[in-house]
């Protein structure tokens, strides 16, 4: 039997994500059909993978699902910061020059 193609592997991924995270908040496909504005058939065939939900949709599921829509399409989690010093530091670095921002980077060691 030949290998799944990427395509077909990432779709049954997704709705293997999906599928865990609908069962870990405890909601039935039908339920999140309603939360989403679609039919439990098509949730059933995503969690399936016989269908890929378009990546519109992957942002309606992700709320209701309590993630992220990288994580659905990706299976990573994308990193939160967590408190207000991080995110307005994150900001100032953001807003300097490149040559700046550089500067600040190696003197932090980070590698790019």
């Amino acid at each position: 039997m030949p290998s799944e193609t990427p395509k077909r592997e990432q779709t049954r991924a997704v709705g293997a994500r999906i599928r865990a995270l609908r069962e870990a908040k405890g909601i039935s496909q039908r339920q999140l059909g309603r939360m989403i504005g679609l039919s439990l058939s098509v949730c059933s065939q995503w969690e399936a993978g016989r269908s890929m939900p378009s990546l519109s949709v992957i942002h309606r599921i992700a709320p209701a699902l309590g993630t992220t829509a990288e994580y659905l399409w990706t299976g990573r989690q994308a990193e939160v910061l967590e408190s207000r010093e991080e995110r307005e530091a994150l900001r100032a670095l953001r807003a300097l020059p490149p040559a700046r921002r550089r500067a600040i980077i190696m003197l932090l060691e980070i590698d790019q």
